[in-house]
């Protein structure tokens, strides 16, 4: 009887360009590692097969090898992740969520190549600022309205500071994952420094905002979770947000410097 065994080669050569392929395994665990490199490989030689569509139950960490050769065009899966190690890094950047937020949310309609997002935080500033404007007039007014309402009013301006601090945090998230993608993408050391000098100061504000309003929603009940902002702000969700912006600056931010500084293209890990 003749054998049915192949090897990894003659396997990974019966994958066509623009083919269906299924990959098995659960999460991390029983992946075809073995078959996806010697895919790769293939693909590295020949630029064969490429425009291919996983078909994954749970896409994992060799999808993600797949998607950062450059051989994949879609994904049709429930998930994918490296589980506990966090996000698959090749598949999260190639779509900027930042970009698709501000689409969503603006109601613009432009070509793909287009992008709202600059214009979308550019209104978000001048919110913000007109916001602060009228926060000077609102400070004085509960300073100076009668000693009986002044405890009242003074809450109410504590409520419109956390509504100003919800458009700039808004703001920051925004541009902080957009830079992060610029990040990835650059392969000058000096442009890829700078990007991370942008990023810092962003974490830095933003953990100072986050304890304030930490302090807010603390004081006043009626602070919790602003729909129209998309974002939860109670007082466990406030204190995860400031473990993970220190994680980001004290750990993150320096071991991207780092893989910057020793390999730029090395850096699409973070």
């Amino acid at each position: 009887m003749q054998s049915k065994l192949i090897t990894m080669d003659q396997a990974a050569k019966l994958v066509q360009p623009g083919d269906l392929l299924g990959i098995g395994g659960m999460t991390l665990y029983r992946r075809p590692t073995s078959f996806v490199r010697a895919l790769i490989n293939r693909y590295l030689l020949t630029r064969e097969p490429g425009n291919l569509t996983l078909l994954a139950f749970t896409a994992g960490y060799e999808c993600d090898l797949l998607v950062g050769a450059g051989m994949v065009s879609h994904v049709r899966t429930c998930y994918f992740g490296l589980e506990i190690f966090g996000l698959a890094p090749m598949f999260t950047n190639q779509v900027n969520k930042a970009e698709e937020y501000a689409r969503s949310k603006s109601g613009v309609i432009l070509e793909q190549e287009e992008a709202v997002l600059p214009a979308f935080l550019k209104r978000l500033r001048q919110a913000s600022g007109l916001m602060e404007e009228g926060l000077v007039y609102y400070r004085d007014a509960a300073l100076g309205s009668p000693e009986s309402k002044r405890i009242q009013a003074i809450r109410e301006v504590i409520i419109a500071e956390q509504l100003l601090r919800i458009l700039q945090s808004n703001h920051a998230i925004l541009e902080f994952e957009d830079l992060r993608l610029q990040f990835v993408k650059e392969k000058d050391q000096y442009k890829a420094g700078n990007i991370l000098d942008i990023m810092e100061g962003i974490l830095r504000d933003e953990i100072a905002r986050t304890e304030l309003s930490l302090l807010a929603v603390t004081r006043d009940s009626r602070l919790g979770f602003q729909q129209e902002c998309d974002y939860v702000y109670t007082p466990y969700s406030l204190k995860e947000k400031l473990g993970v912006l220190h994680e980001t600056l004290d750990k993150l931010i320096p071991s991207a410097r780092l893989r910057s500084a020793e390999a730029p293209a090395s850096a699409a890990l973070f």
